[in-house]
Order: C-alpha cells, then structure tokens, then sequence
C-alpha cells in the first residue's frame, strides 16, 4: 500500500506499533522521523508491505522532479530522503524501511522491486 503523507500525525500510529516489533536504527526511531517529517518539505508517500493484514515493513518516499543533463524530466524517489543535498547532509547513513524484526531480510528488496515494477 503506497499513500500520502502530510503530517507526521498520519503516520505516527503505524510506526509506533510496527517499531516495537522492530530493532530499528535511530535514525528509523519515531524520534528521528516524527521531526524529519515536520521539518522537511516534500512531496511524501508512505509505503506500508503487510503479510496476513499485519504491518510487517514502512518507509517514508520523498519524491522531487528534477531534470537530467538540464533536460530529461525524471522524478527522483528517497527512502526517508528529500533527494536534495542540502537538506539531506542530516547522516542518515542507517536510513532504511521500518522492518518487523521476524521478517525475511530479503524484504527491503522486494519492496523496492515492487516500488520499482509499478
């Protein structure tokens, strides 16, 4: 399920929960994104994987067109990123999809293939 984003609020529900399955880095911590999200403009989507109706993966796509060579029009996607470097110098250097800590370690790769296929 891929969605909207605008306020941290709309989100914040679902991170929580799915962080306490998790073993996230800190920068996947509620802490880090609630105040990324408030303070970041973007265009954002969540993208939420579920397996049996449970949340078991999220992450937060930023999304900016930009052109190519000043010309090729492309819209870029940053998990938890804005894709512009001044505003990304924050060292998301553990940055990655909120995963339930039960799951495959091949799931962050789906995602993007799937993200990737649509």
């Amino acid at each position: 399920v891929v969605d909207r984003v605008g306020a941290a609020a709309e989100v914040a529900r679902d991170w929580l929960e799915l962080q306490a399955r998790s073993s996230p880095s800190f920068f996947q911590s509620w802490t880090w994104i609630e105040t990324w999200l408030d303070n970041v403009p973007a265009h954002r989507v969540a993208v939420r994987a579920c397996r049996d109706g449970r949340l078991v993966a999220l992450g937060i796509l930023a999304h900016r067109p930009i052109r190519r060579r000043g010309i090729i029009p492309v819209n870029l996607l940053s998990l938890q990123e804005t894709g512009d470097p001044d505003l990304d110098r924050l060292a998301v250097e553990y940055n990655g999809f909120l995963i339930d800590r039960y799951e495959s370690p091949d799931l962050p790769a789906s995602l993007l293939r799937a993200l990737a296929d649509d």
